[in-house]
């Protein structure tokens, strides 16, 4: 996670080597790659899942207009019924990536290998659905659990600093912090602190209050990236030898 915030490439930046950490565990490379795909489909799920509720509980409790929030909702309800509709067909059997692998393969021959470890990762997926369904669901519960707690957690890091706010603005502070995340910048540099701005101003027209909530999340940030970086440090994990991992191929 602390290298995804550094990257600008959202929340995945990091995936690459959370699976490299898998592999250098000793897990296979698809087993691997398959835990972690599976780990941010079922975070995806949870996080969208808040989010609806978040504005739902928002609007219900503050009469907000009808248009502002129903286009909110169906902007992250269509994403998710994709998911899900992908996530059955692949628990049923289905292969719905492997015919775009194929193509892209056809079209591209030097990305054949990786194109058919990506297709062994799909079919290792649809193992783990078909054999292990309630854990899927289990870790779904657990996503949904972690929100929870992450609803306390900015409640007592706000309340630190004086900052008291009522639970459906809470709400709309968490949502307008995760939806920065998914901004492809470094760490959501300007991001998190435009879209606190921006959804406090919205919400109670306190645009300087958004603009205070949003440096102590940096703050946050900032001091949860640095343990990240710590604990790979402390396990010898450095770039430089992410990249001499890279040239013998082992994190392949």
């Amino acid at each position: 996670d602390a290298v995804s915030a550094l990257l600008p490439a959202g929340k995945i930046g990091g995936d690459p080597l959370r699976a490299a950490l898998l592999y250098a565990g000793g897990v296979s490379g698809v087993r691997a790659s398959a835990g972690v795909a599976l780990d941010r489909v079922m975070e995806i799920i949870g996080n969208t899942l808040a989010g609806i509720t978040y504005i739902i509980v928002f609007s219900l409790t503050r009469n907000a207009g009808a248009r502002a929030p129903l286009l909110l909702v169906m902007m992250l309800l269509v994403p998710l019924l994709a998911l899900l509709v992908t996530v059955v067909m692949l628990w049923v059997g289905e292969h719905p990536f492997t015919v775009v692998f194929r193509a892209v393969a056809r079209l591209v021959p030097p990305l054949r290998g990786g194109l058919e470890a990506l297709r062994q990762t799909e079919d290792q997926v649809i193992h783990f659905l078909r054999d292990s369904p309630i854990v899927f669901v289990s870790g779904l519960v657990g996503s949904l659990l972690i929100e929870a707690m992450i609803i306390v957690e900015y409640h007592c890091l706000l309340a630190a600093f004086g900052l008291a706010f009522d639970l459906p603005t809470l709400l709309i502070v968490l949502l307008a912090s995760g939806l920065a995340r998914a901004v492809p910048t470094p760490g959501g540099l300007g991001a998190l602190e435009a879209s606190q701005v921006t959804a406090l101003g919205v919400t109670s027209g306190q645009p300087l209050i958004g603009f205070v909530v949003g440096m102590v999340l940096r703050l946050h940030e900032t001091l949860w990236m640095l343990i990240g970086l710590l604990a790979l440090s402390m396990q010898g994990m450095s770039f430089a030898r992410l990249r001499v991992l890279a040239t013998r191929k082992v994190a392949a």
